[in-house]
């Protein structure tokens, strides 16, 4: 049976993260023999006092520390140099892992099919935007497989409950971001296709969405104003690595004979220069420095 180490990465949400550990599954992941995984980026909040709390009186290993840079990705990578599993779960400090997640998880995980991947996202409170992290949307019955070398599409999967192989993210460099906003899913997803792995998307392992933001509202708007951001900055990196398709790709977000959402193809597009630009800049910085070395 492999060892799991579930890995949550949380900043300034002393609050929801109470409540997220409140409502974790204890009795699996004591059966299981699996770990959790506590990674803080706020130091001068309530959140160390939170993870250090629930750390002393958990009846499983829980691992904790305080990420000492700045970036979700850098946390969660703190996370994974710690952890001990050989499946890696990554969720979010607003997400209810269900109870029966990991016997789920170990009952459909089969590394000889696929490597790495996501299960499902549901929302805890019907009135918030389903647009925000949930697979409500999914069109499948029980599986899809993500073949190797596939262009991942932004989405495809979600941060609030991916799963890798251990192999699978040391050959890769780890949690990759992408964009001003530190996505950690696409990009790593995408780099591990790109090594040849097989992906999934798998029904039965779940966790549940409390992110809070109704429908319709300012807020709900300004995450998925975020999501095509880092859309627009992912397709950017594909095109400045040369990947072929990336624009095939991006067409997706234009639909053939249909109403075209202008809002987020401006921000698709802003984000993606925005991000070119920064490439550039780096690229030359990096040239620069090795000629003042040289």
């Amino acid at each position: 049976m492999l060892k799991i180490s579930i890995i949550i990465a949380t900043y300034r949400r002393a609050a929801q993260l109470t409540e997220t550990l409140r409502r974790f599954p204890i009795e699996p992941m004591r059966r299981f023999g699996a770990e959790l995984v506590l990674v803080g980026s706020a130091p001068d909040d309530e959140t160390a006092a939170v993870i250090e709390a629930y750390a002393a009186r958990s009846p499983f290993p829980v691992k904790t520390a305080m990420a000492e840079a700045p970036g979700f990705a850098h946390a969660q990578n703190v996370g994974l140099s710690m952890s001990e599993g050989e499946l890696i779960v990554f969720t979010d400090d607003d997400c209810y892992v269900a109870e029966d997640y990991l016997e789920a998880l170990l009952h459909r995980f089969d590394p000889r099919l696929f490597q790495y991947g996501m299960g499902e996202v549901g929302l805890v409170n019907h009135d918030d935007d389903p647009r925000i992290a949930n697979t409500a949307w999914w069109p499948f019955p029980d599986k899809v497989i993500i073949p190797p070398r596939s262009l991942v599409a932004p989405g495809t999967i979600q941060g609030a409950n991916m799963f890798f192989l251990r192999e699978v993210l040391e050959a890769t460099g780890g949690i990759r971001h992408v964009g001003v906003h530190e996505s950690n899913d696409i990009m790593t997803a995408y780099l591990a296709s790109r090594a040849g792995y097989t992906g999934a998307l798998i029904r039965g392992p779940k966790v549940l969405h409390d992110h809070g933001r109704k429908r319709g509202s300012a807020e709900a708007q300004r995450v998925v104003d975020i999501y095509a951001t880092i859309a627009g900055a992912y397709f950017a990196q594909l095109a400045a690595i040369g990947t072929p398709g990336v624009f095939d790709l991006w067409k997706t977000s234009v639909r053939e004979g249909g109403p075209v959402d202008l809002r987020k193809l401006e921000i698709e597009f802003r984000a993606a220069a925005d991000e070119i630009a920064w490439l550039r800049e780096s690229q030359e910085a990096a040239a620069q420095a090795r000629l003042a070395a040289a």
